[in-house]
């Protein structure tokens, strides 16, 4: 030290020089250091970031499935309330079901619903919705039912012009629009004409709106179904038309 203090000048110069050389090679040293640094920074990053975008996914999928839950309840609550929009004769009877599947092929037109001979169901009886009759039960088991549609080409119903009380009968043939046959000949109908129910074969209820008529082509007359046969939920099985002695209205829903 004391030599560097009394020949400072010399030493100046030497550890310039030692600082000249040696300032690259620290340099180019600490760079590897930096950028392993900057390495690890990063992948804590993308870590970081990888555990949020796990934890957003998470919550879509949680989001979604709450959003399917409140779009299904809103679904059966509408069908619910478009149900009341037809009420059966006063001491009526009925339950409403759930269509849990649609068992229709090529050549038949029929559903599954889940109720059965052990909620008094029986062959025949009246299938609505809220718009009107879609079909009949042809098949009853102990906690299940088949529904035969009114478009099935087996399906034939006496129904009436609501207007005139002209009675006819209403077929089905596996499409999406029904056929009116039997008319009197001297009968007036017209386009946008109402056909309900007329009672003729004793099982079914008088008055129960199933068609409007969209065409007439000289003896064919197509008829539109009130109800879209393909968008159905929950039906209302009318298990007692006419009761032996006057009772208030019930029903019954089956899961």
């Amino acid at each position: 030290m004391f030599v560097s203090q009394v020949y400072s000048q010399p030493f100046d110069s030497i550890k310039g020089r030692v600082q000249d050389r040696t300032t690259p090679l620290i340099g180019a040293l600490s760079k590897p250091i930096a950028a392993i640094g900057t390495t690890f920074n990063r992948a804590g990053e993308l870590i970081r970031l990888q555990n949020e975008i796990l934890s957003l996914h998470e919550e879509n999928i949680n989001l979604k499935a709450r959003y399917d839950k409140i779009i299904q309840l809103q679904g059966q609550n509408n069908a619910l309330r478009a149900l009341m929009n037809y009420a059966p004769e006063p001491g009526a009877s009925w339950l409403t079901a759930r269509v849990t599947s649609n068992i229709g092929g090529i050549f038949s037109r029929s559903l599954l619903i889940a109720a059965g001979s052990s909620h008094n169901l029986e062959k025949g009886q009246a299938v609505v919705t809220g718009n009107g009759l879609i079909g009949r039960v042809a098949q009853v088991n102990k906690n299940s039912a088949e529904v035969i549609l009114i478009s099935d080409i087996s399906s034939s119903i006496p129904v009436m012009v609501e207007h005139t009380r002209q009675k006819a009968m209403l077929a089905g043939d596996n499409s999406s629009l029904l056929k009116l046959r039997h008319l009197p000949d001297n009968a007036q109908i017209q386009v946008g004409a109402r056909l309900v129910t007329s009672g003729a074969n004793n099982t079914l209820p008088v008055g129960v709106p199933v068609g409007v008529v969209v065409e007439i082509k000289g003896d064919v007359i197509k008829v539109q179904p009130m109800q879209d046969l393909h968008r159905l939920e929950l039906v209302r099985i009318i298990t007692q038309n006419q009761p032996a002695q006057p009772a208030s209205l019930s029903e019954n829903t089956i899961d």
